[in-house]
């Protein structure tokens, strides 16, 4: 009986030893051996489940992104009947649950971030669930929120200022405890996080919708000259 338990139990243990990791080391730098070390099971059984490790990265990158979804849902048709401004809450506060919460979530974030740096053939697959899937939600959202006379551009650059305030609280995590001192982590935390990204967009996006309704279709933008000298400035000893 004992045996036939570990048995149904391997292959979870199989992925929860290799997300551990390829999040903490990147895909190349881990082998089949490593996997089964860590996992506690031998070599054929990693083989016997997974055939080979590309079949495995795969099975863990559908693991990951499953279990990030189920914890805390991007649920964008839920949301539709919501204001934009309502939406947008609730998008960046399922994000940052995503990226902050310290459980196996977090780690397809690690994983995204050596994608990024030395890509796989799985790139791709997650480029379109993840930034791909979350850029195109908040183009809607914006774009509801700035109403008609926005252009996609500008659509676009403030959904990648939103997302990029988001994403930078985990990729930036180790310079931020350095800076700051603390660990951004906790419930508190992250609810905190939550309001100040929030409250930061929606300054900026009535702004922009201001300046949107009064005709003017494209930002302030400093002269040519200005920002020569800015660059020569910063060159300057």
């Amino acid at each position: 009986m004992a045996r036939a338990r570990y048995n149904i139990d391997t292959p979870e243990r199989i992925i929860e030893a290799a997300t551990e990791l390829f999040a903490r080391h990147g895909h190349r730098a881990v082998t089949l051996k490593d996997v089964a070390q860590a996992a506690d099971v031998n070599g054929a059984a990693v083989n016997y489940h997974f055939g080979d490790k590309a079949k495995l990265y795969r099975a863990v990158i559908e693991h990951c992104l499953n279990h990030r979804e189920a914890a805390a849902p991007i649920d964008e048709e839920r949301w539709q009947a919501l204001s934009p401004q309502r939406r947008l809450l609730k998008f960046i506060a399922a994000l940052m649950e995503q990226l902050l919460h310290e459980r196996s979530t977090t780690l397809m974030s690690r994983i995204m971030l050596w994608e990024a740096i030395d890509p796989t053939t799985e790139f791709d697959r997650l480029v379109a669930k993840l930034p791909g899937r979350q850029l195109k939600i908040l183009d809607r959202i914006v774009c509801d929120w700035l109403g008609p006379d926005a252009s996609e551009r500008t659509i676009r650059a403030a959904s990648i200022s939103i997302l990029g305030q988001c994403v930078y609280y985990r990729y930036g995590h180790n310079i931020l405890e350095k800076v700051e001192r603390r660990k951004r982590t906790s419930e508190t935390e992250i609810s905190s996080i939550v309001g100040e990204i929030f409250e930061f967009s929606a300054a900026a996006l009535h702004g922009i919708a201001a300046r949107c309704s009064a005709g003017q279709t494209t930002p302030a933008r400093l002269p040519t000259s200005k920002m020569a000298n800015l660059g020569r400035n910063r060159e300057a000893p």
